[in-house]
């Protein structure tokens, strides 16, 4: 069908005889199942009179990006969106082969987890809920932070920069020449005179407490809980295995602990808050586990901090 110089074209079906249709009961317009519209019958070449009617509909936005889809869309993220939402299906199987081939993928299978890792937990950029990733205030501060200062770490550098470390392993690209052209990226970037807003300060939700020597925030480590300040030479630590020797008699039987306990983030979060918390030790035998008050080492030096018992009070009487 064409008016003036547009062309548009109609899906449906006309029928030639109702058939079996005839019996059927008639259908709810507004409620019909998913049959293609019926058309009238057409002639070629027939004049006919339209009426447009605007018709307003609410877009929807994409869907959130799944633990499952992101890593696949890093993959290929220039990949048709049927691959984007995870189809597995030969085909787009074909097509991220082709793209990692050419290195055409953000990462590597050996660093994406790890991007996506630091991403989360350490920089506080993304978080995640019901296995789907949002945006934090910070990470919307830092994306426009890039903005303000004419920084290009978006889509296609990303891969444009994976594709230079791609044809370097491929041997098209010298690993001088990728270095350079990292280099007069990173001159550029340096030499810019860009005025920016002052940085927003943006306090991790993370935190267990206050330090006692310095007052900054104590964070959760790998192997230990650290004072947020330790660049300025802060040393406030709680080791997560600490370590600490017991004597004491319970039942009329002299319990000795000699071995490292545990130190939970409720334990920390406790001792930071209060001063002091408990504890499950065992017995030296292995054989019986029993519950202790625990406090702060004192410490004078600043430089570690040791967990004590604390002394039980002795009953009146």
């Amino acid at each position: 069908m064409t008016e003036r110089s547009h062309e548009y074209k109609l899906k449906g079906d006309t029928p030639i005889t109702a058939g079996f249709r005839r019996y059927e009961p008639k259908k709810n317009e507004e409620n019909s199942d998913d049959s293609p519209p019926v058309l009238p019958s057409f002639s070629q070449g027939e004049l006919l009179q339209i009426t447009w009617i605007i018709d307003s509909k609410m877009t929807k936005a994409p869907p959130r990006y799944t633990i499952d889809s992101l890593n696949t869309y890093l993959k290929a993220p220039f990949a048709k969106t049927e691959t984007v939402k995870g189809d597995d299906s030969e085909a787009d199987d074909s097509e991220l082969y082709n793209a990692v081939k050419k290195g055409m993928e953000i990462g590597s299978v050996a660093t994406r987890t790890g991007i996506i890792t630091k991403t989360v937990k350490q920089y506080g950029y993304l978080e995640i809920k019901k296995n789907q990733y949002y945006c934090t205030d910070k990470g919307a501060a830092f994306i426009g932070y890039l903005h303000q200062l004419n920084i290009d770490l978006f889509l296609e550098r990303n891969v444009e920069f994976n594709m230079m470390l791609k044809s370097v392993e491929l041997g098209t690209t010298s690993m001088q020449e990728t270095i350079d052209r990292t280099a007069d990226e990173l001159r550029k970037i340096i030499s810019q005179d860009v005025e920016i807003s002052s940085a927003a300060r943006f306090e991790s939700d993370d935190s267990l407490g206050k330090c006692p020597f310095c007052g900054s925030e104590v964070r959760d480590g790998k192997k230990n809980y650290y004072c947020a300040g330790y660049k300025s030479g802060c040393k406030f630590v709680i080791f997560k295995s600490s370590y600490c020797k017991f004597s004491f008699v319970k039942d009329g039987k002299v319990i000795e602990y000699s071995k490292p306990f545990s130190v939970t983030k409720a334990n920390a979060k406790a001792l930071l808050n209060g001063g002091k918390t408990t504890v499950s030790i065992e017995e030296k035998s292995g054989k019986g586990k029993y519950k202790i008050g625990v406090t702060f080492k004192p410490d004078n030096k600043h430089e570690f901090v040791g967990i004590e018992r604390i002394p039980e009070k002795k009953k009146g009487g």
